[in-house]
């Protein structure tokens, strides 16, 4: 899955620190809802990381104030869509960022 991150901003210090390819980590999660009425585990998710972005700075797209980052996130070839059966369901695609 391919991903692009610009940032724009005045600090060029900041935009070298931000843009680097290892500041942003984004992961794609996975979350199981059991939907049940059991005491202890209702609404209770169970949150799976499934995979995480990899960047690089993108050829000839820096300039000043405005920094660049290609991207990707593998996906497994086992990897299942989301599905919701009563009370019961499954999401893939909930992105997390997480900077720093």
């Amino acid at each position: 899955m391919p991903l692009r991150l610009t940032f724009t901003g005045t600090d060029e210090q900041a935009l070298d620190v931000l843009s680097s390819p290892y500041a942003a980590n984004i992961f794609l999660k996975r979350s199981l809802d059991p939907g049940t009425q059991h005491a202890n585990l209702k609404n209770h998710k169970f949150i799976e990381t499934m995979a995480r972005a990899v960047f690089w700075p993108e050829k000839g797209a820096n300039t000043v104030g405005t920094r660049v980052l290609e991207g990707e996130v593998k996906l497994k070839k086992t990897l299942q869509p989301s599905v919701i059966f009563p009370r019961f369901t499954v999401k893939v695609g909930r992105l997390n960022i997480f900077s720093g």
